[in-house]
């Protein structure tokens, strides 16, 4: 039975391609193709004949884009909306929690400033006309040790130097700002033309030193420091005594140095309050004199200069340029 049927099918098959032969094949393609499109416009036509609601829909298709599907109005946020918006936590609508996470806290900085009570002594500063770029020469504790301190450093438990003025700091400490004043200094001299052989400079009996007004001679000369025009010869034991806890203070309050500022820049340091008998005078210094360069180096920031006169401590040569009255010389230091 199968033999026969696939040999009817032969048959017919023979039969149709010989019936095929007759058109070419660019018919037969073009036939398919339009037996495909009726059949596809029948099918359609009976789904909208037949099927529920079939007459009442109608296809159309659709055009939009983008843009015109979803349109955003962009408006500015009123604050009062802002405010509730952050005040209300979205995350913690019901106030089941915190807000925040229980720790330790920045500890706020009053605006008051009170008169330290620490046991601290301001004994000099250099103030270079903004109170964020200075140096402070504070003496800490009860063996009178002086140090040297800079915008930010600690100086005590939680005491951190916070400006620098020309007559007191401030401290940042505990989150509020206290102030210590400078040291008034009761100045002294000796009774004695030359001091003791060894001896410290700047010591003896207790007399208050006027501001010096003549000018300085060319010469000057006492034990471990000799001054010959614009060059200085000191011993390293005159140097350490004059750095030293018990004179430093002299030292530092003998004369006042001012930021020279011309058309807005740093341009130097003047000295001003030279007072008699002390170093500056000593080495030739008068009033209204602008230290420029030391060693080579131009004084054009405070920060600088500050960092320059720490560097300086263990110098054997030190060169100053000094202008007066708008003549500018060389002094030359040496320390033996």
């Amino acid at each position: 039975m199968q033999r026969v049927m696939l040999s009817i099918d032969k048959k017919r098959l023979l039969v149709t391609l010989r019936f095929l032969r007759q058109f070419s094949p660019s018919w037969v393609l073009g036939m398919l193709v339009l037996a495909f499109l009726l059949a596809s416009a029948l099918s359609l036509l009976c789904s909208q004949l037949f099927l529920p609601g079939g007459t009442k829909n109608k296809i159309v298709p659709a055009r939009f884009t983008a843009a015109e599907g979803i349109k955003i109005e962009r408006r500015p946020v009123d604050k009062s909306v802002q405010t509730a918006i952050l005040d209300r936590n979205i995350f913690n609508s019901e106030g089941k929690v915190g807000d925040s996470i229980d720790g330790p806290t920045k500890a706020k900085v009053s605006d008051k400033v009170l008169k330290t009570d620490l046991p601290l002594a301001l004994v000099g500063v250099i103030f270079s006309g903004d109170p964020f770029n200075g140096l402070a020469m504070i003496e800490v504790g009860q063996n009178k040790k002086v140090t040297s301190y800079m915008i930010g450093d600690k100086i005590q438990d939680d005491a951190f130097l916070y400006q620098v003025w020309d007559d007191r700091i401030i401290l940042e400490r505990g989150g509020s700002r206290e102030y210590l004043e400078l040291k008034k200094f009761e100045i002294v001299s000796s009774r004695q033309k030359k001091p003791a052989a060894g001896g410290r400079p700047g010591t003896g009996g207790i007399s208050t030193d006027k501001l010096a007004t003549a000018p300085t001679g060319n010469e000057f000369k006492e034990d471990g420091f000799e001054r010959k025009s614009n060059n200085i010869k000191l011993t390293e034991e005159y140097k350490r005594n004059l750095l030293s806890p018990d004179n430093l203070t002299k030292v530092l309050q003998d004369a006042k140095a001012e930021p020279n500022v011309v058309g807005g820049q740093l341009q130097g340091f003047k000295l001003t309050r030279i007072r008699e008998n002390s170093v500056y005078e000593k080495a030739g210094f008068q009033n209204g004199d602008i230290i420029e360069e030391i060693n080579g180096i131009p004084l054009r920031d405070a920060g600088g200069a500050i960092r320059l006169l720490n560097q300086l401590r263990n110098e054997k040569e030190i060169e100053v340029r000094l202008n007066r009255s708008g003549q500018v010389s060389n002094l030359a230091i040496q320390v033996q």
